[in-house]
């Protein structure tokens, strides 16, 4: 991982301002001036400024290389193609500065500490940027391959050009939005060729035409260019060089790991086979967290049963080795076994820390978030009485309204002419009353009812019931509703924005802190049981009057037309 990765926008932009400063100042010469011939020169030095910008996301010492070669090749394209530069041949030497500024960056300092020890050697270290290094590879030998194709076909169309007869053309006409002129050969021929600006030839005026038995038709001032291509090929070349640097950094990291002393910090670990989650104490309430991805093993028993056989999350001492920071290679001592690391470290999160349970203090023994007693109602602190949630709401009611006269409107709308009077009056009834029912299913209808027992959900479709079990799971959403799981299935609680029809008023964080916390007292307690039933829950009455409404004005609208 890279320090501050938001650094490399920086590289892009200034690759970008560099490609658009040049583009939109350098003088426009007309083809017929000698201005279009080409210059592969110059498409791999703007190339070059391309992958510079992608090397940057890959390995950013690898784009400082491609950084200075394009400083170099800038002013080279100025004066062997001939690319009118100027002064803009030095504007690389400002991306320069801006990519050794981006890699010199740092992390942070590393965490103190008195001991510094060789890390015990492992039987044998794995192939780690491996398959970086493939696609590195693959992406260079493609993007050399099909330059050197470029190269080869351009040479042979400059033979078959310097090869064919020259004649002269008179312009008839300007076709396809000026993007090519129609010509008309001594013998009458008539063609079309693609130019770059058909007001370099005005109509009438007389052009040179190179001409073969081949086939050749070719404006002399505008010769065949197929190295435009080496745009796009230098960047897939350039990200193939960055991505066998980082493969190859990567695997001289590891090496540097167990061959050089390194940082010794005592931690707490969570092994989890192939992942191994750190925690680093620090000031007293406090501890860096992070994971570090491990030639996988089958884990130590690190669980054991309570006297309520719930499942207890266990982290055991162990010894890290190197610095714990985001970036940094790190290899953990686990019960004697050196556990060695295929990644350096992704994210290092300072969290809050209880020392007596060697655990995050947000993180409940059988590792379920901890309910912060915060996020709970006052009527939710006592589920020993049954809490209810229900998802509908006004705005849920509004919205129902809108969405179900909304699709009768399209339905109508687009049936109109091709049924009958009474077959759109129909139509439009069933609509309305389907789009009714289903709104009332998916957001009106469903809540929750639960205790210490356990939860009952009605769904869309019909009512769940659960008690709390160790395996139960409470999540919250991207979209904000609460996703219960029990081991084997899994349900959905919505949670609508707006103030509620009845009952009370939860954001999607209270309402899983008050299960957390019933399933919590339950597991606690040992007072599982039957989890509550749901009351009947009939169809109020505002649903048909919606209903009515809207097929009245569903027939009004049929008669009106």
């Amino acid at each position: 991982m890279r320090p501050y990765p938001r650094a490399d926008h920086l590289v892009a932009g200034a690759a970008a301002a560099v490609l658009l400063l040049t583009v939109f100042t350098v003088p426009d010469v007309s083809c017929t001036a000698g201005g279009c011939d080409p210059e592969p020169v110059m498409s791999i030095a703007a190339g070059v400024l391309a992958a510079t910008a992608v090397m940057s996301y890959l390995h950013r010492w690898a784009a400082v290389g491609a950084a200075a070669v394009c400083a170099v090749l800038w002013p080279i394209a100025g004066r062997v193609d001939e690319s009118q530069l100027g002064w803009r041949a030095l504007l690389p030497l400002a991306l320069l500065a801006a990519v050794v500024g981006v890699a010199r960056l740092r992390w942070e300092e590393p965490l103190a500490s008195a001991l510094r020890r060789q890390p015990p050697a492992p039987h044998r270290l794995p192939g780690v940027g491996a398959l970086s290094g493939v696609a590195g590879a693959l992406l260079v030998a493609a993007g050399l391959a099909a330059m050197g194709l470029t190269l080869w076909r351009q040479d042979q169309v400059d033979a078959q050009q310097a090869a064919a007869d020259r004649v002269t053309a008179e312009v008839l006409q300007h076709v396809d939005d000026g993007a090519a002129v129609r010509l008309r050969l001594p013998d009458g021929t008539e063609f079309d060729a693609d130019v770059l600006a058909a007001s370099d030839y005005p109509v009438g005026s007389r052009v040179e035409v190179l001409v073969d038995g081949a086939g050749l038709r070719q404006l002399s001032t505008e010769p065949y260019d197929i190295t435009v291509l080496f745009l796009p090929l230098v960047p897939v070349v350039g990200g193939g060089v960055a991505l066998l640097a980082r493969a190859y950094g990567r695997r001289r990291m590891l090496h540097r790991l167990f061959a050089e002393p390194q940082a010794v910090h005592a931690v707490r670990v969570l092994d989890h086979g192939d992942e191994i989650t750190v925690l680093v104490p620090g000031p007293p309430g406090s501890a860096r967290q992070f994971n570090i991805v491990v030639v996988h093993e089958c884990p130590p028993d690190g669980v054991d049963e309570d006297s309520h056989a719930r499942t207890r999350v266990r982290t055991v001492p162990a010894t890290l080795f190197g610095d714990p920071r985001a970036g940094g290679w790190c290899a953990v001592e686990v019960h004697g076994r050196i556990r060695v690391p295929t990644r350096p470290v992704a994210e290092v999160e300072i969290v809050p820390y209880d020392s007596d349970r060697g655990l995050p203090a947000d993180i409940e023994d059988d590792g379920e978030p901890a309910v912060d007693l915060a996020d709970l109602l006052p009527d939710d602190q006592d589920p020993s009485t049954v809490r209810e949630h229900r998802a509908a709401t006004l705005r849920s009611w509004a919205g129902m309204v809108v969405q179900a006269a909304a699709i009768v409107t399209v339905t109508m709308v687009s049936a109109a002419g091709t049924l009958p009077a009474m077959a759109l009056v129909v139509l439009g009834v069933v609509n309305a009353g389907v789009a009714c029912e289903l709104a009332w299913r998916y957001s009106l209808r469903p809540r929750a009812c639960w205790n210490v027992g356990g939860i009952s959900v009605l769904t869309p479709w019909g009512q769940r019931r659960s008690a709390w079990t160790p395996d139960t799971g409470i999540e919250i959403t991207e979209d904000g509703a609460v996703l219960l799981t029990d081991g084997e299935t899994e349900f959905r609680i919505p949670v609508a924005a707006g103030r509620p029809v009845a009952g009370v008023a939860r954001s999607p964080w209270q309402l899983a802190a008050a299960l957390r916390h019933a399933r919590r007292i339950a597991l606690d307690t040992g007072q599982v049981g039957p989890p509550p039933r749901l009351p009947a829950t009939p169809r109020p009455w505002p649903l048909y009057l919606i209903w009515a409404v809207i097929s009245a004005a569903a027939i009004a609208l049929t008669w009106l037309a």
